[in-house]
């Protein structure tokens, strides 16, 4: 798993089972405001959200049961795996929650 930043967007990279989701964030986020970024795996269902709007979405089976275990590799926040950063602003918070947030619970983040 990898969340970094490419042309404009957030870029949520998921590895599962046989092979690799993208989802991303809507572009225009650098425009000096600060916006609430979320990833989320809720059931069969992948989702990035920008203040609280989904605005890409993957639905797949084996999601339910074969992400983010230890062996999928690596787990990465703003860089790739060379090492190279890729955050070209700042963050004040960063959260990993045990549950999948509902909509309501990320509104109020």
């Amino acid at each position: 798993m990898k969340i970094s930043f490419a042309s404009g967007r957030i870029v949520w990279l998921v590895c599962w089972g046989p092979g690799y989701e993208y989802l991303y964030s809507q572009s225009g986020i650098l425009d000096g405001q600060w916006h609430n970024i979320t990833c989320r795996r809720k059931g069969q269902t992948l989702s990035v959200l920008t203040d609280g709007i989904v605005r890409d979405t993957k639905t797949h089976p084996d999601y339910a049961n074969t992400l983010f275990g230890p062996s999928w590799g690596p787990k990465a926040l703003g860089q790739v795996y060379t090492g190279v950063e890729s955050w070209p602003f700042a963050m004040s918070d960063f959260r990993v929650y045990k549950r999948a947030l509902s909509d309501n619970e990320i509104a109020v983040l």
